[in-house]
């Protein structure tokens, strides 16, 4: 039979083996924890530039619909300018035709060399 003191001592052997194993499990567990906690950190990190990135392209989005709101009334303002100008148009040239009727106007090349032969006898 083992004495008291071999007991003893493989007890304590056991217990200083134990104490090791349950030292490498911490120093383990915390730089676990360490690099747990540095990922958590980048990862809000990451989190906190997306909902940055969100926001403002939620802005450039508002931005970009009031501009196509904008540009869409500008078009059809221009539109409206251009189907005014173009019956002012008719308007006029017919005004202008019942003009020259009215006064028997005859149109005149001015590139005719005959126009510039005749205007030329008249100085």
């Amino acid at each position: 039979m083992a004495s008291r003191s071999t007991e003893g001592r493989r007890e304590m052997e056991a217990a200083n083996q134990r104490l090791a194993a349950a030292k490498d499990r911490a120093a383990s567990a915390a730089k676990q924890m360490d690099a747990a906690t540095k990922g958590v950190n980048v990862a809000n990190v990451m989190l906190e530039t997306a909902k940055k990135n969100v926001a403002a392209a939620k802005r450039t989005a508002d931005m970009a619909k009031k501009n196509a709101d904008a540009a869409k009334s500008t078009k059809e303002s221009a539109a409206s300018q251009v189907e005014t100008s173009n019956e002012e148009l008719k308007k006029a040239d017919a005004f202008l035709k019942e003009a020259e009727e009215r006064w028997e106007v005859i149109d005149i090349d001015e590139n005719d060399a005959e126009f510039r032969e005749d205007a030329g006898r008249k100085k």
